[in-house]
């Protein structure tokens, strides 16, 4: 098994695109940061995030491009290898193509996550797809119809592991302010205190959208689901922890 589950796999205009996570499976970094941590800002050894993040790159035959990301609402069009500074979206089409040590053109971008939603976005009639950071303050500010606008025709979306509304708490004065953006993601943890329920507002902003886009089934909650890592479940430890990774992968085949 490689270190990315693809979730979406299609090919439109003789161009494959693929969609998928990453998890904690594969890696070098030690405890805290145990496996494929793929974040060099979180206090990592910066040759294990390298040499992780060459891992990802050699099987995906191509150097995807990266954000240092805000939870703001810029998206850019993605160059290989880039990072891209004060940035929560990148998106990729047939015209990010270059050619690869083997021959062939590909493109690729990935988000980085250990709460917030990785949000990816591909296309379903062209050779189009968008990697997204939606975590709470992004997705109050429109980071998910901001995606949208950015891509013509019909998507699919796939909204992945994220820390759901059951161990999301957060202040009452928070989930009020959620709850005036998007009403669905007021939300009550399994102890009964206030939360939001991100992925839920995520979807219900990507619903929004009309018959245009077509949704994927639930994902996991990075909280409870300890293949991923998540910066809640850390921090109640007295810990730090790791990045896993949203990617998107456009690859021609004919």
């Amino acid at each position: 098994m490689g270190l990315v589950e693809w979730h979406v796999e299609r090919v439109v205009d003789g161009i494959r695109i693929r969609a998928g996570f990453t998890s904690r499976a594969g890696g070098v970094s030690v405890p805290p940061y145990r496996g494929l941590n793929l974040g060099p800002h979180v206090g990592d050894r910066p040759e294990h995030v390298r040499r992780n993040r060459r891992l990802l790159a050699a099987e995906l035959a191509v150097e995807p491009a990266w954000m240092e990301q805000v939870h703001g609402v810029r998206i850019e069009k993605a160059e290989e290898a880039r990072t891209y500074a004060a940035t929560d979206g990148l998106w990729i089409d047939s015209t990010c193509l270059r050619r690869c040590a083997d021959g062939v053109e590909r493109a690729a971008a990935c988000v980085m996550v250990a709460d917030c939603v990785p949000l990816l976005l591909v296309g379903r009639q062209a050779p189009v797809a968008a990697a997204v950071h939606a975590g709470r303050a992004g997705m109050l500010a429109g980071i998910v119809p901001a995606a949208l606008g950015m891509l013509d025709g019909l998507l699919d979306a796939v909204v992945g592991p994220a820390i759901c509304g059951g161990c999301y708490e957060v202040p009452e004065p928070m989930r009020d302010e959620a709850r005036r953006v998007v009403a669905e993601s007021a939300a009550t943890t399994r102890r009964g205190t206030a939360s939001i329920d991100v992925p839920r507002a995520v979807r219900v902003q990507l619903e929004n959208a009309g018959g245009r886009v077509r949704l994927n089934g639930p994902a996991p909650c990075v909280f409870e689901d300890r293949r991923f890592f998540s910066h809640r479940r850390a921090a109640a430890a007295g810990n730090a922890t790791g990045r896993f990774a949203g990617v998107v992968l456009l690859e021609r085949v004919c």
